[in-house]
Order: structure tokens, then C-alpha cells, then sequence
């Protein structure tokens, strides 16, 4: 059996091209876990969007052609350096309670799913040059 193990691809964009890090998680033994989290979370999530989400380039501009400013208005984007990857763990269990929680999710599912995340978090193992690591901040993404 395979198991997880980290590499890096180059972001070609970026000045000196430094390394992005990737683990390969589908080797993972928690992965069938993970894959069961997302297949709970995603309906939950659609459910959940508000005025803040923004599902892709065609919603952006339906949005954009709705605003009428009373004054001039300055666009801007910024460069995300990390999303959700770099949260502490106990921080993103919290979370997925507080979501849950306002969902009025029966305490019982709650508890276990905090369990599940804990765990799935706990596994996030991978090797390097013949040695063990563990992530012990954020998660994988994908």
C-alpha cells in the first residue's frame, strides 16, 4: 500500500518560481473519510449561500450589473496567500460546529461529526525523504 507523500509544483507566475507544496491525499487512509465529510457538507453549504457568495464569473457580473453607485466607485482585488489551509485545527472544528449549530443540526450529529473532522484532521500524515510529518495546521484542500 501507497501512502501519502509531499512534492512541490512550481508556480511559473511568481518571481524565482518558488515551490507549491502537495501532498498526494488520496493516498491517505482518512481520504474515504474525507470524501464522506465533503458528500455531507456540500448540500448544507448550497443551502447555507448568502449575499456573500459569489459561485462564479457569470454570478460576479450579474452582480456588478446590479450595483448603481450614488458615487464613484474603486475596484480592487487581492492576491490570497492562504485560504483555509494554514487554521488551526481546534479553530476549524469550531467553526464547523458554529455552521452546524445554525443549521439547527440535532447535538447528537453535531457531536459526531466533530469527531469525524477531528479525526480526519488527526490523519493528515505524510512522508518526505523517507521521514513522517504530520499537518498539525490547516488541512488538505481539494
Amino acid at each position: 500500500m501507497k501512502n501519502p507523500y509531499i512534492y512541490g509544483l512550481p508556480k511559473t507566475h511568481k518571481p524565482s518560481i518558488p515551490l507549491r507544496p502537495i501532498i498526494a491525499y488520496h493516498l491517505s487512509p482518512a481520504s474515504a473519510l474525507s470524501r464522506f465529510l465533503t458528500s455531507f457538507f456540500t448540500p448544507l453549504i448550497k443551502r447555507k449561500e448568502n449575499s456573500y457568495s459569489i459561485t462564479g464569473i457569470p454570478s460576479f457580473l450579474e452582480e456588478l450589473s446590479q450595483l448603481n453607485p450614488a458615487h464613484e466607485l474603486i475596484m480592487c482585488s487581492f492576491d490570497v496567500v492562504s485560504l483555509y489551509l494554514s487554521l488551526p485545527h481546534q479553530l476549524i472544528i469550531e467553526s464547523v460546529t458554529e455552521f452546524l449549530i445554525d443549521l439547527n443540526t440535532d447535538i447528537t450529529i453535531i457531536n459526531k461529526i466533530e469527531k469525524l473532522c477531528r479525526l480526519c484532521l488527526d490523519l493528515n500524515v505524510f512522508s518526505f525523504d523517507g521521514q513522517w510529518f504530520q499537518q498539525i495546521r490547516g488541512s488538505p484542500h481539494g
